[in-house]
């Protein structure tokens, strides 16, 4: 695979980072769409199979068109996670997680602006289940992509909103101590790759450049007035 600079620092993190002896990777690879970021999953999947460890991975999405493309399951049917709150699966279901997930230790997971902060909760329920113990995720590595600035949940509160506490209370209701534990488990993922080179549209021009670069400025909060200037000379 071609990889940018950008790429290789995000495929060299993952593959030291799920070394041995390297402790839990909890990763977050974001960017605009055409960055590249299916681009790395697929770099990832290539080399574990040519090392012959294609059971350390799997691979999952939100939704059944998202895992389709980039090969993967959904979260549901790979890990038996039903519509109720913190539903524990029953003994036959957990055979067949375990039975699923083998020897993996490395989860990417794409299209994250459509996981909510309950369902990032029932995910690390369900895999600390399988795995038999009670680390986030059950102790296996978590690769997340995505760029929040597409659809969000179907349900529930998106990891990124600022009014879910990450704090967990006996008088809160189960439904929003699951969601404070999703948003809790979020805020581990301290490791983060950000990709801004487009690699989709390689001859854009320069109006082109300026308004993506205004794009990216708005999405990280650091939108000048030139910036709006030209985003609004463009809507108009």
């Amino acid at each position: 695979y071609s990889l940018n600079l950008e790429q290789k620092r995000a495929f060299r993190m993952v593959v030291t980072g799920t070394a041995d002896n390297a402790g839990q990777l909890l990763m977050y690879l974001g960017g605009m769409g055409g960055t590249g970021k299916s681009q790395v999953f697929k770099a990832i999947t290539t080399y574990f199979e040519s090392r012959g460890e294609a059971y350390r991975f799997m691979v999952m999405a939100p939704t059944g068109s998202a895992a389709a493309n980039v090969g993967g399951s959904t979260c549901a049917s790979l890990l038996g996670i039903g519509r109720d709150e913190f539903d524990a699966p029953s003994f036959t279901t957990l055979l067949k997680i375990k039975e699923r997930l083998g020897r993996a230790d490395v989860f990417l997971l794409d299209e994250v602006s459509m996981v909510s902060c309950e369902l990032l909760a029932k995910v690390s329920q369900a895999l600390s289940l399988a795995k038999g113990n009670d680390l986030p995720f059950g102790g296996i590595n978590v690769v997340f992509a995505g760029d929040f600035a597409q659809l969000p949940p179907v349900t529930g509160r998106p990891l990124y909103d600022f009014r879910v506490a990450p704090t967990v209370h006996k008088t809160h209701s189960v439904k929003r101590q699951q969601t404070s534990i999703g948003k809790a488990l979020w805020c581990r993922f301290t490791t983060v790759v950000i990709l801004r080179q487009n690699m989709r549209q390689k001859t854009q021009g320069d109006m082109d450049k300026r308004l993506r670069r205004a794009l990216e400025n708005m999405r990280y909060k650091n939108c000048d007035d030139e910036d709006l200037d030209l985003l609004y000379s463009r809507i108009v």
